[in-house]
């Protein structure tokens, strides 16, 4: 009996997430404040995304990227002025009044780096226009193809709630004078192109900076906490700084996966009765990667902090103390890159804890 309910509870579970996998659909609402510590499992769930899944993911990145970052790399390169001495000095203002540009992953390769870091190898398109206004008259069609991008994801824990989130660090990229041409007018148009490698700086440092700007910006939407996403506001100890939660001079993390609290007799019919459950399953880990690495043989393991509470119904008779399980946190899975009894390779694995279920 006791195995049947762990499997319909696990269902429930299944059916809760395959439903509605967050806080923005219509069967789950938000919690009014994080769960309680005592109601929560670490290491409830683990998951290892194997080499073989790397495939499959650098070719899907564009699809993944677009998830996470509502409409793609799509960036703004604001107005700035220079002033260029040769013969003479003139004034140039490089997009006065703002460029935008975009940027398309063709190809992409993805090293998983000991302890946290994926290494990202990309091949990427670059679109847009650049003008040059002032002295002279020039516009600048960006069409680079198939440009080497490099840059770090790291997976990191969050010492405030230990939920995992991550960064994207070390982007390189760059344009060369054969990126581009020149279609200048006025009297210093010809001067220009003798200082086009001048030029191709300053519109590195312009790209380069937005990028990083845009990417900055993407991951605040996607990790840090935004100040609605809990009924009663901020959680303690931190406070409403613009869209998000701020805490010693960071932003509180935003729990990535199912949070939030659904009823169950909406879900899975009507039971006559409303059956509210709080659901916490959010990837996190006790301790820094440093110390339980998330990159292990090649590839990646994920530890989920799982958590479960409830309103019991005055009818449902109080559990002896004996009976209610520990929330230590519960053996390790020992995955390795086939299915378990065989020699099938897979790209993801998921283990459920009984101590989870309990």
């Amino acid at each position: 009996m006791r195995y049947m309910r762990r499997l319909v509870v696990l269902h429930c579970l299944l059916l809760f997430a395959l439903a509605c996998g967050g806080t923005t659909c219509d069967c789950v609402t938000p919690l009014e404040s994080p769960m309680a510590d005592n109601a929560k499992v670490y290491d409830s769930v683990q998951a290892r995304l194997t080499p073989n899944a790397f495939g499959f993911i650098e070719n899907n990145l564009r699809t993944i990227i677009d998830m996470f970052i509502e409409g793609g790399l799509e960036f703004d390169v604001p107005p700035t002025s220079e002033e260029f001495c040769m013969i003479i000095c003139f004034d140039i203002d490089i997009c006065r009044n703002g460029c935008t540009l975009t940027a398309e992953i063709v190809d992409a390769d993805i090293t998983p780096v000991a302890p946290n870091v994926l290494a990202l190898d990309a091949q990427v398109n670059i679109t847009g226009m650049v003008d040059l206004r002032g002295d002279i008259d020039c516009d600048v069609p960006i069409h680079m193809q198939d440009k080497p991008v490099h840059a770090d994801i790291r997976l990191l824990v969050d010492p405030i709630d230990n939920l995992m989130y991550f960064t994207i660090e070390n982007l390189q990229i760059s344009i060369s004078d054969d990126d581009y041409s020149l279609d200048c007018s006025g009297l210093l148009g010809w001067l220009i192109e003798l200082l086009k490698g001048v030029i191709t700086g300053l519109m590195n440092d312009q790209i380069q900076g937005q990028l990083d700007d845009a990417l900055s910006g993407a991951l605040d939407s996607a990790v840090c906490l935004a100040c609605d996403f809990y009924t009663g506001g901020c959680p303690a100890g931190s406070s409403c700084g613009g869209d998000y939660c701020e805490q010693g001079g960071t932003c509180r993390k935003n729990p990535l996966g199912i949070v939030g609290t659904v009823d169950l007799s909406e879900t899975l019919g009507d039971f006559g009765t409303s059956a509210a459950l709080d659901i916490f399953v959010a990837a996190g880990q006790a301790q820094d990667p440093t110390v339980d690495p998330m990159v292990r043989t090649g590839g990646v393991e994920l530890r989920m902090i799982g958590g479960a509470d409830v309103e019991v119904n005055a009818c449902v008779p109080t559990p002896d103390p004996a009976e209610i399980p520990p929330n230590s946190p519960p053996p390790r899975m020992p995955f390795s890159d086939t299915v378990p009894g065989t020699s099938t390779g897979y790209m993801a694995g998921i283990a459920v804890s009984d101590a989870f279920l309990d």
